[in-house]
């Protein structure tokens, strides 16, 4: 991970465009199976419990804009529908996500 990147994002974007960049950044990479691994390992372990509450939250945001995404093609197709199916299996459950 190059550390200056990262840094240079937060220096020229908003907080928000700088953390995506940075997502994208780190998924960049033969090893990101083990990256994301290793990410869910912290936060579902030793991130505070609200905290994890508002990641999820932004998952949910994430996946719903992903499912409506007109803007496919045959390398992220099997995301979108993935999308659409969690979506609907959320909205069909009637989950909330407050902030507590």
């Amino acid at each position: 991970m190059n550390k200056e990147i990262i840094s240079d994002y937060f220096e020229k974007e908003s907080t928000g465009i700088a953390f995506g960049k940075t997502i994208e950044h780190l998924f960049n990479t033969f090893s990101s199976d083990r990256m994301a691994k290793e990410t869910a390992e912290y936060l579902t372990t030793y991130c505070h419990r609200t905290i994890q509450q508002s990641i999820m939250r932004g998952i949910v945001i994430f996946l719903r804009k992903m499912a409506d995404s007109p803007y496919y093609d045959a390398r992220n197709e099997a995301s979108v529908k993935a999308a659409k199916t969690m979506i609907e299996a959320y909205d069909n459950a009637h989950i909330s996500l407050p902030m507590i």
